[in-house]
């Protein structure tokens, strides 16, 4: 079995994005809303500064774990679960679990 650099670069990214608690905890508010998150709600719910709370949605967003939609002035956050499943899968296969 071989796995190729895509890949590992890939799953790489991811988990430097997961390894962070709060950017874990902020994925995870993402992930259990049915809706677009508000970046003034997920600052407020983290309680956390407007260029810290960029800086991970950031770092997020570059691992393709979530999109960033501007509304005006709004910018709202949403998850890409497609994105998890394949790091999932990817995680899987490099392990030789699946």
């Amino acid at each position: 079995m071989t796995v190729d650099g895509d890949s590992r670069d890939n799953v790489a990214l991811i988990a430097h994005a997961l390894a962070d608690p709060r950017r874990y905890a902020i994925l995870r508010q993402i992930a259990s809303q049915n809706a677009p998150v508000c970046f003034s709600a997920l600052r407020q719910a983290h309680a956390i500064g407007a260029p810290t709370m960029s800086h991970h949605l950031k770092l997020l967003a570059e691992a393709e774990l979530i999109a960033v939609r501007r509304q005006g002035k709004r910018m709202e956050v949403v998850l890409r679960p497609e994105i998890l499943e394949r790091y999932l899968e990817d995680i899987g296969r490099q392990f030789g679990l699946a």
